[in-house]
């Protein structure tokens, strides 16, 4: 599993770093490893928010800060039992009231704390198993859901993926491309002449035309023709 750890001090950071080691090393036959890395702001951690199984949140006094973090991460559709808040040992930082699956654990943070967390988040993914994609740009990898996908399109040398959340990524290659990448889960449908959909989110569909759920139409002759 992946772990982001984001904490405004950096001896805080690496104490972590250090403790998450020591979890890898006793859960990796239960669990796997661990693959801790750091970040510093929000900006950051967006473009590859769902590559993370865990976000670990240690602030003190940079709260807003920290609520812009939480906000990237909401924004990016992580789920609130992923992202776990670490308390100061003489203060209680307060949550937004619209919480309720936040993780927190109290400082001086312990192994057993830690232990019990990761295989929590662990069991949780294990009992969801959403597949996720890898979508290369030319500036940067994104990891998404496959159910937040609702369709893509070729355009020149590039395909638009556009989310469930109103996004729209990017990835390099052509509609071909992408349909070998969803072809596991067999949900999508796709058209040689530059379009795949998640039929999920299927509406309608004649010998002329499809309609989505979000309005989206593609028109279609009898000349065109599904992948594979």
């Amino acid at each position: 599993m992946y772990v982001a750890v984001i904490a405004e001090n950096i001896a805080d950071r690496k104490h972590m770093e250090r403790l998450l080691d020591r979890v890898s090393d006793t859960i990796m036959h239960t669990a796997g490893n661990l693959y801790i890395e750091s970040f510093g702001d929000a900006n950051s951690i967006g473009p590859v928010a769902h590559k993370y199984s865990m976000f670990f949140l240690d602030f003190q006094t940079d709260t807003e800060l920290m609520s812009a973090i939480m906000d990237k991460l909401t924004e990016c559709s992580v789920p609130e039992n992923k992202i776990i808040i670490c308390q100061p040992e003489d203060a209680q930082i307060p949550l937004p009231l619209s919480s309720k699956d936040y993780l927190t654990v109290q400082k001086p943070l312990r192994m057993d704390q830690l232990i019990d967390i990761a295989l929590k988040v662990h069991q949780t993914e294990l009992d969801a198993k959403v597949p996720t994609l890898e979508i290369r740009s030319e500036e940067q990898t994104t990891y998404i859901p496959i159910s937040n996908i609702i369709y893509a399109e070729e355009e020149g040398h590039q395909v638009h993926i556009h989310l469930t959340e109103g996004k729209e990524i990017i990835m390099l290659g052509n509609i071909m491309d992408f349909a070998r990448e969803v072809d596991f889960c067999g949900e999508f449908i796709t058209y040689k002449k530059g379009f795949s959909y998640n039929s999920a989110f299927e509406k309608s569909k004649s010998f002329s035309q499809i309609t989505l759920t979000t309005g989206k139409k593609f028109t279609l002759s009898i000349l065109d023709k599904k992948f594979p």
